[in-house]
């Protein structure tokens, strides 16, 4: 057996290896914020197959079929000492996984709208925001619009308050222009309004991840850990609420005592175990408690 015969086998088989690999179920794709979480868009006119659908795997089979034929000419070929390029069968491969990594970015995409918005940035974009001042603020200015246009899809405006909250962290600036009390107000008018429990629990999500400190916004997010009934969403208000109070301990101490009075306010008062637990949890240990009291001026 020659060199181009044992290259040929060895290739065949790395690939197969591979393209077994592509065809083994999707593990969940888990983002965290900001994850700034690539995604494929569709047409948004049709459903797609989930990723490891029966017709995903069919139409994969289908692919294995042709690969194995195009392996055995190209067996045959170099046995009878004919030219064997693989290139072919290469790229065959790679189309497959391509394919599959694509339903995948789909998948994530279907169950995380709000993070959409990646798939269209430019891909310079961290830098042209970092060195453009010009850009960034065009990008803010547009963000900041889409927000607060109640004419827009709910899911379209968490997105751009997605996106313009990642800039804000990638840029570490929570002063940028275009980030702003009303932005948030935006969201959490959102999270209580819309119909869709899910894009609630991400739009409560965004906004407890703010980094604008404002009465107004501790007092949605204590209005939200006093009504509502989702735990997941209940304890990212709480977490909203302490960040909010961290956020303001060097630079606004009359801020930061009221928000401090407002958090032991909930813990004495409330008859729920579950609320005193989480307050406990997030605040820190012994310590940090005695702080907040001498914050709260108690």
């Amino acid at each position: 057996m020659n060199k181009t015969n044992i290259s040929l086998i060895l290739s065949i088989t790395a690939l197969s290896v591979t393209l077994y690999n592509t065809l083994q179920p999707a593990p969940e794709i888990v983002r965290e914020y900001p994850p700034q979480e690539l995604v494929f868009h569709t047409t948004g006119n049709e459903k797609q197959a989930p990723a490891g659908s029966s017709d995903e795997i069919t139409a994969l089979k289908k692919q294995i079929s042709l690969l194995k034929k195009r392996a055995a000419q190209l067996s045959a070929q170099s046995s009878s000492g004919l030219l064997v390029d693989n290139e072919q069968f290469k790229d065959a491969v790679l189309d497959i996984i391509a394919f599959k990594e694509q339903q995948e970015r789909q998948a994530f995409n279907e169950q995380n709208p709000i993070y959409s918005f990646y798939d269209d940035l430019p891909k310079d974009y961290d830098t042209r925001i970092k060195t453009d001042p010009d850009y960034l603020q065009q990008v803010s200015k547009e963000l900041r619009a889409k927000i607060l246009d109640e004419s827009q899809p709910e899911v379209e405006r968490v997105a751009a308050m997605s996106q313009l909250q990642m800039t804000m962290y990638t840029l570490n600036r929570p002063n940028m222009a275009g980030y702003d009390y009303e932005t948030v107000d935006a969201i959490i008018d959102i999270s209580k309004n819309t119909q869709d429990e899910k894009l609630k629990v991400q739009a409560i999500e965004v906004a407890a991840n703010s980094a604008i400190t404002d009465k107004r916004i501790a007092d949605s997010l204590i209005a939200m850990i006093e009504t509502e009934q989702n735990d997941y969403a209940r304890g990212m208000a709480v977490q909203g609420l302490i960040s909010q109070y961290y956020q303001a301990q060097d630079t606004q101490s009359e801020f930061r005592k009221e928000v401090a009075q407002d958090i032991l306010n909930l813990y004495n008062n409330s008859g729920d175990q579950q609320l005193k637990s989480l307050l406990e949890n997030m605040l820190g240990d012994e310590k940090a408690q005695l702080q907040l009291r001498e914050h709260a001026g108690q």
